[in-house]
């Protein structure tokens, strides 16, 4: 684990991993599955690259910023959400049970938009702002 500056007093933090395990990892695309059970976190951790998160196991979490700011999420199963990189966070699984989601890290590439490519929707599944966005699964529904 590598240390960062964590404050004015000059302390120091852990920079870890942005999963739990990494699954694979080529010259473009790096992707780690991140579990944690209800109360757990993740190490504080910066993504380096532009990235996306897909939800396996939905739950409420907050994403933690080390100043203490952060926003409450309440992610759904399917959920696609693209993140730019950014400054050191961890996440924090609020949801009274397991939550689960897989990390793809975009190797060297930073995007002007999102997707970077024109996409054909499904019917029901644009957000506004473009940034997340949900594929259905056969026989299920969102609201």
């Amino acid at each position: 684990m590598a240390t960062e500056t964590g404050d004015d007093t000059g302390s120091e933090l852990d920079i870890g991993k942005p999963g739990t395990r990494l699954l694979f990892e080529d010259a473009d695309t790096r992707v780690w599955l991140l579990e944690l059970e209800d109360g757990e976190a993740t190490e504080w951790h910066p993504h380096e690259w532009d990235y996306i998160f897909v939800v396996d196991l939905p739950g409420k979490v907050k994403l933690e910023y080390r100043d203490g700011s952060g926003e409450i999420q309440d992610d759904y199963l399917g959920q696609v959400v693209y993140r730019r990189h950014g400054p050191v966070h961890r996440l924090i699984n609020l949801s009274g049970q397991s939550y689960r989601n897989v990390v793809i890290e975009f190797i060297g590439k930073e995007f002007e938009t999102w997707p970077p490519a024109p996409v054909q929707s499904l019917p029901g599944t644009a957000v506004p702002g473009g940034h997340t966005r949900h594929y259905q699964h056969e026989g299920e529904e969102h609201a």
